[in-house]
């Protein structure tokens, strides 16, 4: 269970990785505005950077580009990739419709390089960040003639967030008592059938 003060370090996190996408692309887009017509450069600058922040996110949620705790550093880094991708191209699309012209192509490419160059150390960093200041759930696993959810747990790169502290069959799990089971964070349950579910009291 997540502390206030864990919440909010989260959520700077995520938001700094929002704001250090958007310094690059904001350099970039005044310098394409202010050599069309400084007269709009405040108007445009802000319409473009808040598309730019918008698809972002949406962009972001969709590619799970903030995902800290579920995705390893590389996988993180190739969802930023992904969701910068797209961001970038439809933003590039609305600024040259702005100024009415192709706006420094080479430029867009080189910005496109640092973000992509800030969202490496930005995974890197708060990947390792998470996982110091978030321990691993105590978890067991439950199973009836496979136990492979072990297996998963280490393929996967996940045994950072569970810690594996029990494991038992479902007959062992019901003889001896569900009890052994609460102060456990998390249960795999793997191969069991819902007839072999013990039936809870309501």
């Amino acid at each position: 269970m997540q502390t206030l003060s864990q919440k909010i370090a989260l959520r700077s996190v995520k938001t700094l990785n929002v704001l250090l996408m958007m310094f690059p692309f904001a350099v970039y887009c005044r310098q394409c505005v202010s050599e069309t017509d400084s007269s709009i450069l405040g108007v445009s600058l802000g319409i473009v950077i808040t598309v730019f922040v918008c698809l972002y996110l949406t962009y972001g949620r969709i590619y799970d580009s903030f995902s800290i705790s579920r995705s390893k550093p590389s996988a993180l880094i190739y969802s930023q990739a992904l969701a910068l991708c797209m961001t970038d191209a439809l933003t590039y699309v609305v600024l040259c419709l702005m100024v009415q012209r192709l706006v420094m192509p080479l430029k867009f490419v080189s910005m496109f390089g640092v973000q992509l160059l800030l969202a490496i150390c930005w995974a890197l960093y708060s990947h390792k960040w998470y996982f110091k200041t978030h321990p691993p759930c105590r978890a067991a696993i439950v199973y009836d003639r496979q136990r492979n959810v072990e297996s998963m747990i280490h393929a996967y790169g996940m045994e950072k967030k569970y810690r594996i502290e029990r494991v038992m069959t479902v007959d062992e799990c019901i003889a001896e008592d569900l009890e052994m089971l609460a102060d456990m964070e998390t249960v795999f349950l793997c191969g069991i059938h819902s007839h072999e579910l013990p039936s809870g009291e309501n």
